[in-house]
């Protein structure tokens, strides 16, 4: 009897044991198969190491690399663009006031009273006459007299400045120039084909036999090239003072330029002499065909 008792503790002992055993593995699986404890966090999360901003400095910097190229061939173009849209607005008003003038170009500048004057006489240039009412603006006889017009004082017409001149924004520019024939003050246009106007005279359409092929106006920007200047209202041909200055050619080596029928073309100046040189240009630069 006393051995079965005996045996018989040591087998409740043994359950015992068995079921706590199972308790706690029950417990562990329950603790494995509850919510993940949570990751150790790093103090001050967010803000960046000295590593990670050295990383988005050095993305951005190279990503700045990739995309200034692709940004300044934009804003050339845009300036080009620009360029043109100016001077087929100048061709329109030229084209307005060549219907109030027997199809006459405007004259280059004129003395305001007529006469080699004194030097407070004032001129009034080409961009002075398109002003009358022609570009948009609407100046008064004091204003097409007066030199040196500024934005806000009857100068204020965008259409005369490319966009790729940066300098002066204060001052009203004009960027574009007359195809002249030749200096003086003759009253009667010169008979051979060269320009489209002078001081005082101009050509008129059926002195133009080939309108497509000749320059009415250039692109040539210099400092202080003011609208309503008696200074810089001719055009430069390729001369060596402008072929060396790259300043001069504003858009990839190129200038835009006007011709007589009101289309706009982008040219280097090497393709505008024709069968000339640099130093005597024909090509576009006279009013004949085929030279």
């Amino acid at each position: 009897m006393r051995q079965n008792s005996r045996r018989n503790g040591e087998n409740s002992e043994t359950v015992n044991e068995s079921e706590g055993t199972m308790l706690f593995k029950q417990s562990c699986l329950n603790q494995r198969e509850g919510p993940a404890p949570p990751l150790p966090c790093r103090r001050n999360a967010g803000i960046f190491t000295l590593i990670e901003l050295m990383l988005t400095i050095a993305v951005i910097a190279i990503l700045a690399m990739l995309l200034l190229p692709a940004l300044n061939k934009a804003r050339q173009l845009s300036q080009k663009t620009g360029c043109i849209s100016n001077l087929k607005q100048i061709g329109t008003a030229v084209a307005l006031y060549q219907t109030d003038n027997k199809t006459y170009l405007p004259v280059t500048y004129i003395w305001s009273k007529g006469g080699r004057p004194p030097l407070l006489i004032y001129y009034v240039t080409w961009d002075d006459l398109l002003g009358g009412g022609y570009d948009g603006r609407h100046l008064t006889k004091r204003q097409q007299e007066f030199p040196l017009l500024k934005p806000g004082e009857g100068g204020n017409s965008t259409i005369y400045r490319c966009p790729a001149y940066k300098l002066n924004p204060e001052q009203a520019i004009r960027s574009y120039r007359v195809n002249v024939s030749r200096y003086g003050s003759s009253k009667s246009f010169p008979d051979e084909l060269t320009g489209v106007a002078a001081n005082n005279n101009s050509a008129c359409d059926s002195m133009i036999p080939n309108p497509s092929g000749t320059i009415m106006l250039g692109e040539y920007s210099i400092r202080n090239h003011q609208v309503g200047s008696n200074s810089g209202w001719k055009i430069e041909t390729p001369s060596p003072n402008m072929r060396n200055d790259d300043k001069k050619f504003p858009h990839q080596n190129q200038n835009g330029y006007l011709f007589c029928d009101g289309h706009v073309m982008m040219l280097r100046y090497q393709e505008t002499i024709g069968k000339g040189t640099l130093d005597k240009p024909l090509g576009m630069w006279t009013r004949r065909a085929g030279d």
